[in-house]
């Protein structure tokens, strides 16, 4: 069945809205991080902790940086960022993509063990996977600092450094329900399964959006963070529920393939 061609103008129009409002949403959010008060200080520290061991050795310290897959700009942005920064602190840098895959990301953090580096900054490829490549790291003494992505034990990174995903999905449902009305089906795209973050922000949109009851998702899917993915998955769901008001999707790139589905 095709979809009507204002609905998909309307939905068009809702997704680029999400989008944009997903930048707006995310300035207040970042003050907030998730982690204590108390290891705020530490994060501070971190080029005081890792210069440490490049005073005691001879020539430059490596830090290895692993991400996921850089084709989403926003891990691809993360890594060229700390890279530079590393190297204008004086160290070598090592990048590296983890693909999403634990065993990979174990073998990632292997040869940065056997290269001896002086600091690991991970945005991981699980909550409960990554625990044990970050504690073989740290066996070895080598610190593991986490960006954006947490996993479930504490104690064995030094940080995670991660922004309040939960308020920032709450003001994004909140938008949607302003853009949407208080009535109408929905469909909401998820991302990886294994991400604490996407869980978070799921359970922030329905905090908000549960409470309308004339708002009803039809359908709930994972796209695992990727626009291409999204639009597949959106297509799919359209041939079941072709009357839709609008898509919320767990980031900017999942909302950017189901526009292109719309």
């Amino acid at each position: 069945m095709r979809v009507p061609k204002s609905l998909k103008v309307f939905g068009m129009l809702l997704i680029l809205a999400l989008v944009f409002s997903g930048c707006q949403a995310a300035a207040p959010a970042a003050p907030v991080q998730e982690a204590a008060a108390t290891e705020a200080p530490a994060a501070e520290a971190a080029p005081a902790e890792a210069a440490a061991p490049a005073e005691a050795a001879s020539g430059a310290q490596l830090i290895c940086v692993i991400v996921p897959p850089v084709e989403n700009p926003f891990f691809g942005a993360m890594s060229e960022i700390a890279a530079a920064k590393a190297t204008e602190l004086g160290y070598d840098v090592l990048q590296l993509v983890h693909d999403d895959d634990a065993n990979k990301q174990m073998e990632l953090f292997e040869t940065c063990i056997a290269r001896a580096a002086s600091a690991i900054i991970l945005d991981n490829a699980g909550a409960d996977a990554s625990v044990a490549a970050v504690q073989k790291a740290k066996d070895a003494g080598i610190p593991s600092f986490l960006v954006d992505r947490e996993i479930t034990q504490e104690g064995v990174a030094v940080a995670q450094i991660v922004s309040n995903n939960y308020q920032g999905a709450t003001i994004l449902a909140e938008y949607f329900v302003e853009m949407v009305g208080e009535e109408g089906n929905f469909v909401e795209l998820t991302g990886r399964d294994t991400d604490t973050n996407a869980h978070i922000r799921s359970q922030g949109y329905h905090d908000v959006i549960d409470e309308y009851p004339g708002l009803v998702m039809v359908a709930q899917q994972t796209a695992n963070w990727s626009q291409t993915e999204a639009y597949g998955v959106m297509e799919s769901i359209l041939q079941a529920n072709p009357e839709i008001k609008g898509v919320i999707a767990g980031n900017d790139t999942m909302a950017l393939g189901a526009q292109a589905a719309l």
